[in-house]
């Protein structure tokens, strides 16, 4: 019989792999739950280098996750919306603000317009655009959503650091499957594709050289920080940092 109800959109491609991959916050809560230590500062520190957001503005977090960036953003007065394809890892999220400062969005990054309305001061995202088929349709949405001079910013794995491929070869809870995109985490593609989406790319920033574990005490991270003082390829860096603004 005709119904009136209307058809759910078909997700894009980057739904079957987010929401296979990252569907259980339980395999993910080792490196996915909120917690504030060095390493997760500092690769907060680089977003909001380049995000240049103003007191109080608007900040949309892609790939949120269980919202350890997002809960920080928004205990520096943003106003911050979580996305995620996810639910429950969402609702993890959710036990940790209760307060409800943060606004989540269950959604698929590529697409998430069709249910929030921008316009937003920065787009940013932490360790999920490798985990795409393509970052194309997360950067075309990310513009659609800026406002003018607004600025998409994206943390994520440097390709040309050997330590990821170990570890996605021996890490359980990792596959080549699910992150094989890391091989794609180089910043001429990205900003290529960037500009594409009708973003003006911003310099990149090559940063950091261990994995969380060693960086999450002080100790750490100074050391990380003074080795960092050598020539940018002694030893490579570890992450990738990419940005576009987009114009009036």
């Amino acid at each position: 019989m005709p119904t009136d109800r209307p058809v759910p959109p078909a997700p894009s491609a980057n739904a079957a792999l987010q929401s296979g991959h990252f569907a259980d916050p339980e395999r993910s809560a080792p490196r996915m739950a909120p917690a504030d230590t060095p390493y997760v500062r500092r690769h907060l520190d680089a977003v909001l280098d380049a995000a240049a957001i103003p007191p109080g503005g608007r900040v949309l977090e892609l790939g949120a996750g269980m919202g350890r960036f997002s809960l920080l953003l928004a205990g520096l007065g943003f106003e911050v919306t979580a996305c995620d394809l996810s639910a429950d890892l969402l609702a993890v999220l959710a036990r940790h603000d209760p307060d409800g400062r943060v606004r989540r969005v269950v959604a698929d990054a590529a697409l998430v317009e069709r249910e929030i309305a921008g316009p937003f001061d920065a787009v940013v995202g932490f360790f999920f655009l490798h985990h795409l088929p393509s970052p194309a349709g997360v950067f075309a949405a990310a513009a659609r959503l800026l406002a003018p001079g607004g600025r998409a910013v994206f943390c994520e794995p440097h390709a040309w650091h050997a330590g990821y491929y170990a570890q996605i070869l021996f890490t359980p809870a990792m596959s080549w499957r699910a992150d094989r995109g890391v091989a794609r985490m180089r910043a001429r593609p990205l900003e290529r594709a960037l500009r594409r989406a009708g973003l003006a790319p911003l310099p990149s920033l090559r940063y950091g050289l261990f994995p969380p574990a060693w960086v999450r005490g002080p100790r750490g991270a100074r050391l990380e920080r003074a080795l960092e003082r050598l020539p940018q390829g002694l030893p490579p860096r570890a992450f990738l940092r990419v940005a576009g603004v987009r114009g009036a």
